[in-house]
Order: C-alpha cells, then sequence, then structure tokens
C-alpha cells in the first residue's frame, strides 16, 4: 500500500487533485491573477513522464517562474519500468539549457524533507549574496544524497 494513501481517501477532490503536468495549465490567486514563483522544486518526478512529454512540463513551469528563479530538486537516473525518461544527467542539462535555464552547480544536499527555511536561505543568497559568500556551499545535514539521484539546481534566465 502506497505510504500516504489515506490521505487520498480524505482529501480527494477537496485539497488533492490529480493533475497532467504535460498539458497545459495556470495556478490563479485567491482573485484569479497568474501566479509566479521564486522557487519551484521537483524531486524524484521527471524521470516519470515520457520523453516527448518533457518540453512540455518545462514550459508549463517557466510560465509559472519569475525570471531569475530557480528550480531546484533530484532527478533519478536509474532504469525501471516506472522511470519512462531514464536519461544521463548530460541530457537533462541539455533539455532544461534549450528552454532558457542555466545550469548552476548543485550548492547544496537536499531531498524532499529539507524544510523551507533552509530553501528560503538558498535562495536568498542566490539574489542579495553577502561579501565572501558568492561561492558558498549549502548542505542540509538531515540528508543524505543517493548515488542515482542527480541533483539538479537551473536558474531561468532574465
Amino acid at each position: 500500500q502506497a505510504r500516504g494513501k489515506e490521505n487520498w481517501e480524505q482529501y480527494k477532490d477537496v485539497c488533492l487533485f490529480h493533475a497532467d503536468v504535460s498539458k497545459p495549465f495556470q495556478l490563479l490567486n485567491e482573485i484569479g491573477d497568474p501566479m509566479k514563483f521564486n522557487i519551484v522544486t521537483a524531486w524524484e518526478f521527471f524521470e516519470h513522464p515520457l520523453p516527448e512529454e518533457i518540453p512540455h512540463i518545462i514550459q508549463n513551469i517557466k510560465n509559472h517562474m519569475m525570471p531569475g528563479s530557480f528550480l531546484v530538486g533530484t532527478i533519478n537516473l536509474s532504469s525501471g519500468l516506472h522511470h519512462r525518461c531514464a536519461k544521463p544527467h548530460e541530457w537533462w542539462d541539455d533539455m532544461f539549457m534549450k528552454h532558457n535555464f542555466e545550469v548552476l552547480q548543485y550548492p547544496f544536499s537536499t531531498s524532499p524533507r529539507t524544510n523551507m527555511e533552509f530553501l528560503h536561505n538558498l535562495y536568498q543568497s542566490k539574489i542579495n549574496p553577502q561579501p565572501g559568500q558568492e561561492n558558498m556551499r549549502f548542505v542540509d545535514q538531515e540528508v543524505v544524497r543517493e548515488e542515482f539521484n542527480y541533483p539538479v539546481c537551473y536558474r531561468l534566465k532574465e
């Protein structure tokens, strides 16, 4: 049984919804204005869609990002029936560069367990670095990276 299954039983169509992120969509705030984000996270997600769906997914993500914002997360590079887009890390970097992202050195070790304070500090350090912190590496001590996870940090160009 999948972890969290009871949440879907209790909250389906209340605050949990299924969506196909390869199809066009738009997130709107309470007054109907499009929402834009400074940080988008994707943990163990991109390896699941089909390769031909990836460009549409990246475009949908870009539609919800502010210029200069970050996409951070991990891509599992291991093959398997449920990993329909098991590609090498060079393929992923090239795909994001084709969509106007720059590839940044992954400056931290993190996972879905990372807290919002950690991500906020990372974002602040990148948009407003203090003298001497330009090349600072952030490490979430609670996380141990697995070898098959490719940690990504892409920045949407201005």
